[in-house]
């Protein structure tokens, strides 16, 4: 079930190649530089990260490439292998730029020229940028929760610092492409996901502190002890139609109510409290917060500990890692009212039976995928467990496939 360690890096130079003979077929010469960005998974710590919590995401092998080059035109360029018409094209200079990228058409452009511009901004730099082609190819399932606009986001950010020299600190990046979600593509998302995509290292999980920005790296168990199913659903998501937005408000109106700046600040006890001034919505919103911040810290003290003991069974660690993760799940269906019906089928699917020790969908939720972690041995059945049930459900198939930690984002010249 899993992708043997050495086709890693083949399906990593493949998206590579895809960006570059992209740019070639579309703008007819050699790109000088790609910047290369993983898609993450969350292990455990959804909707905290807008609320300064704790998140512990890792990188795994979907990669975006962009590839980037002068521009051949008196505007900036990009193309997606992922469209078919030609390259969407924006003006970039002088006033009213920020506008014109909020409103591009197609939405997914938005995420580039946004990044361009942040990343430029954030160099001091005062002549204006000038115009660039990029090519974007990759294999991230879009809308699917595994962050592929993040990585889309710091591609660009990546490639175009690069390329331009513009000097701006790599830890600078992840609150650069969070400012270009929020400005241009109407999602008010938190640091993690350009956090991970930006710092993520191969064997490892990142427990990030969300409000300090800060981490603590996390080894995770190796591939004979833990395997890792991603199950997409194909539900698309749409983080920009208000849900997301909505639960942010909540736990923001929590906050207020207690007296706090973020949710991160908060105890279980203090909520308890303060209920009867919350409604249901924000007290559960919250709740969720506050317990998910504990659970997150737990996984992460498991994982470590276990590594640092050089823990021969794994077996009681990741039963205990498990129950922690259905509980995260149930919270963010019970409490913060994210999942749905083809989601819970995947759970429900994973755990009935031998195994899988937990499930749990993983980012934001309202679609996407959901994380199944599994005894190795018993990967493959989990898997046609999980897609036999699914396909009775709802009358189409799902996609099973695993998953490798990996490195987060490289920039290389002269490919």
């Amino acid at each position: 079930m899993r992708t043997p360690a050495d086709q890693v890096g083949v399906r990593r130079g493949a998206v590579v190649a895809g960006a570059i003979e992209l740019f070639r077929a579309t703008y007819g010469a050699r790109p000088p530089a790609v910047a290369v960005a993983p898609a993450r998974v969350n292990l455990i710590g959804d909707h905290t990260d807008y609320e300064g919590g704790l998140a512990l995401p890792m990188t795994i092998d979907r990669w975006t490439a962009v590839a980037v080059g002068p521009g051949t035109s008196a505007d900036c360029r990009a193309v997606t292998a992922l469209e078919r018409h030609g390259p969407a094209s924006c003006d970039l200079y002088g006033a009213g730029a920020g506008d014109r990228v909020a409103g591009i058409d197609p939405a997914w452009a938005r995420y580039a020229f946004g990044a361009m511009l942040e990343v430029a901004a954030a160099s001091g730099r005062t002549e204006p940028l000038p115009p660039l082609d990029l090519a974007v190819a990759g294999d991230v399932p879009v809308g699917s929760g595994v962050s592929s606009s993040a990585s889309l986001g710091v591609a660009v950010a990546g490639a175009v610092n690069a390329t331009l020299e513009l000097g701006v600190p790599r830890a600078e990046l992840p609150a650069i492409c969070q400012r270009s979600e929020h400005r241009y593509a109407g999602v008010p998302c938190g640091i993690m996901d350009p956090y991970i995509i930006v710092h993520g290292e191969a064997g490892a999980a990142l427990l990030i502190d969300c409000g300090r920005a800060e981490h603590t790296l996390i080894p995770i168990p190796r591939d004979d002890d833990a395997l890792g199913l991603l199950v997409d659903t194909k539900v698309p998501r749409a983080l920009n139609t208000g849900q997301y937005a909505a639960r942010r408000a909540l736990c923001q109106k929590a906050a207020s109510v207690l007296g706090v700046a973020t949710l991160s600040q908060a105890s279980e006890q203090r909520l308890l409290a303060v209920r009867s001034r919350l409604s249901e919505e924000e007290f559960r919103a919250a709740r969720h917060v506050v317990r998910e911040n504990a659970r997150t810290r737990r996984v992460a003290d498991l994982l470590l500990g276990a590594a640092e003991r050089q823990v021969e069974d794994w077996e009681p660690v990741l039963e205990e890692i498990g129950v922690l993760m259905v509980q995260s799940h149930r919270s963010l269906r019970d409490d913060m009212g994210v999942s749905c019906p083809e989601l819970e089928c995947v759970v429900d699917a994973a755990l009935d039976g031998d195994g899988a020790y937990g499930a749990r969908l993983t980012g934001a939720g309202f679609g996407g995928c959901a994380l199944v972690l599994c005894d190795p041995d018993w990967g493959d059945r989990v898997a046609k467990r999980v897609e036999q049930e699914f396909e009775r459900r709802f009358d189409y198939r799902c996609a099973v496939t695993s998953f490798r930690s990996v490195d987060g984002l490289s920039t290389t010249a002269d490919h």
